[in-house]
């Protein structure tokens, strides 16, 4: 009989929430960009205004994601909780 460990269950969990967040995230991620390149299509807004928004975003965010990658316990169970939660949610 095999045993599961506590912590696979810890970082299947974890691995789940990320993967729904994740999933939210690409899907506005898109809905947002194809929004953008329509503006700049239209001329409503100038790229360079876009590009600096995005990399605005990016100096802010990019800190606090780091942190977050530094504290999630990495596995199997991760790898499937991630995959499970971006598929099936």
């Amino acid at each position: 009989m095999v045993a599961i460990e506590p912590l696979f269950i810890v970082q299947f969990l974890i691995g789940i929430i990320i993967g729904y967040v994740l999933k939210r995230v690409v899907k506005y991620g898109i809905i947002a960009a194809v929004i953008a390149f329509i503006a700049i299509y239209l001329g409503v807004i100038s790229k360079s205004t876009v590009l600096s928004a995005a990399k605005r975003i990016y100096e802010v965010t990019s800190p606090l994601l780091q942190s977050i990658i530094g504290m999630v316990p990495f596995g199997v169970g991760l790898i499937v909780g991630i995959i499970i939660g971006f598929i099936f949610t």
